[in-house]
């Protein structure tokens, strides 16, 4: 009995072992793991018209980083047209505005993306006077001055 008890205590002990060396790389990491917040939201309209936003925030080893990307898709059939201006709005600010461009015969999208590591030529950088996103900030976009669709952000 006690040659088995000795058995099981070892097997036990390595066991413990082997757990605690496999989680110290894991909890070495941990102790300068990020803090993020995750922000989504999507609405759709007519046969194919969608709008769909995100928005990152997180603090790493590097510094903090913030990127927002919004993107609204739709077709000819749903009565838009390749050149029609695009305008999209946080909390009713507008923070871009561009033209609807045509991917194929009938398909149509545009998209605004900003990052607070903006670098020249990849990516853009915040404009000036955007507003403070947060959970419950509302994300519309306008077609010519006509507000088409809207949605709210929400934790993902």
């Amino acid at each position: 009995m006690l040659k088995s008890f000795s058995a099981l205590t070892a097997a036990a002990v390595l066991g413990l072992a082997a757990v605690g060396i496999s989680a110290t790389p894991g909890d070495a990491k941990n102790s300068h793991a990020s803090t993020a917040s995750r922000l989504r939201c999507e609405a759709v309209a007519g046969t194919e018209t969608s709008l769909s936003a995100r928005h990152e925030s997180r603090v790493q080893k590097k510094g903090p980083r913030t990127k927002f990307h919004v993107a609204f898709e739709t077709t000819t059939t749903d009565g838009f047209a390749a050149g029609q201006s695009v305008a999209f709005s946080v909390d009713t600010v507008v923070v871009g505005t561009v033209a609807l461009a045509s991917v194929d015969g009938t398909l149509l999208e545009t998209a605004v993306g900003f990052d607070s590591k903006a670098r020249a030529g990849t990516k853009r950088a915040f404009p000036a006077g955007f507003p403070a996103v947060a959970a419950g900030s509302v994300v519309e976009v306008a077609v010519d001055g006509t507000m088409v669709l809207g949605c709210v952000l929400a934790s993902s």
